[in-house]
């Protein structure tokens, strides 16, 4: 394992291990069709072009229209699900809350005693009229999960939509990394007697830095790699480039502070190519978005080597990686890859990975 490797939410705490999970293609429950939907409202019809079509129409906002699916729970205990489907929709009316609309959701049962008693996943869907487009959502299913329907069709919203090439996937099972023995030194990547850090403005200025250490004690900053720009629809990557060679030479600069005040620097990564968050970004839904994710983790790995003022590398900040895509890698999967990247380059540096679902603690259940 690698010594200096270290996974955290808000606390740099703890070192651990990561492990190969299995990266085989996700394997087909159920595939372009609605054999298990046969029953219930709406009609299936023949479509040009899209084949078998599921057509759903609700005329009252206060109840909610749907087909229901259930899935074979002994083969899907456990594991991950990716649904995925294409969709079009005549006027759907507004959402009363944001989770009212059209529904592409998985309903998880529990054991009787269980305090949350079930789980509803479901995909972010817009309102409005639309001609056909790809949707999807990923959903991890407990291993206490006693049963999982997938639900189709409108809760509180009047309109119609329509449902094709239904796509129900098992993707590999997560594996738990090995248990760290418990005689291992925990890994501290510094010789001082204790860090005492603060995350700091992407503006932070000499005299701010000086006031940071002289005043307050602190010898670690976590330094934001922010970009504030809402367009996350970019694919050739132009401007994201140039605006981190701007903002990684300011870091140089802070760099230089840094140093003169001994103050050790975190770099942490909060605008990755694409944007990070899944209703507005394409970390996660664009396979180049991802490529460029290590190469620019590669090039700061090169630009930084053998920096001591440096502590570690914030790969991303509170990763969400609940709509990846098909074909994209989860965070589980990238972060690997960045990691594995920089360490071709920079073996010694201290690489900091929080977990997915935004960095809170639930993201640790599924994640090594």
């Amino acid at each position: 394992m690698p010594k200096n490797l270290l996974l955290t939410m808000v606390a740099l705490l703890f070192s651990v291990g990561i492990a190969l999970s299995d990266s085989s293609p996700a394997q087909a429950i159920l595939s372009k069709g609605f054999d298990g939907l046969k029953g219930g409202p709406g009609k299936i019809m023949e479509t040009p072009g899209h084949g078998s079509v599921l057509e759903i129409t609700n005329a009252d906002v206060t109840t909610g229209v749907n087909r229901n699916l259930p899935l074979p729970i002994d083969q899907i205990r456990g594991c991950p699900i990716l649904v995925s489907c294409d969709l079009s929709a005549d006027n759907i009316s507004a959402k009363p809350e944001s989770w009212n609309g059209i529904k592409l959701l998985a309903h998880i049962e529990f054991p009787p005693g269980v305090p949350h008693g079930e789980e509803w996943q479901q995909a972010n869907l817009p309102v409005g009229t639309f001609d056909w487009r790809h949707v999807f959502f990923r959903f991890q299913v407990p291993d206490n999960a006693t049963a999982v329907t997938l639900i189709l069709g409108l809760e509180k919203v009047t309109g119609t939509v329509r449902f094709s090439n239904l796509s129900i996937s098992l993707v590999p099972k997560f594996v738990q990394a090995p248990a760290v023995p418990a005689d291992q030194p925990i890994f501290t990547g510094h010789t001082v007697p204790r860090l005492r850090g603060a995350m700091v403005h992407p503006d932070i200025s000499e005299q701010d830095l000086a006031n940071f250490a002289d005043n307050w004690n602190g010898n670690l900053i976590r330094r934001q790699l922010f970009r504030d720009d809402p367009k996350t629809t970019e694919t050739d990557f132009v401007t994201y480039d140039k605006w981190l060679d701007e903002i990684l030479g300011k870091t140089d600069l802070v760099l230089t502070w840094a140093a003169q005040h001994h103050v050790k620097v975190v770099l942490d990564l909060h605008s990755p190519p694409g944007g990070k968050f899944p209703s507005t970004g394409s970390l996660f839904s664009d396979p180049k978005a991802e490529e460029h994710f290590v190469e620019i983790w590669e090039k700061m790995a090169t630009r930084y080597k053998g920096n001591q003022t440096i502590w570690g590398f914030d790969l991303v900040n509170e990763p969400n990686d609940d709509q990846t895509a098909p074909g994209c890698m989860d965070w589980q999967d990238l972060a690997l890859a960045a990691g594995k990247a920089v360490r071709e380059i920079d073996p010694d540096r201290t690489l900091i990975i929080e977990p997915p679902d935004n960095g809170g603690a639930s993201g640790w259940e599924y994640f090594n």
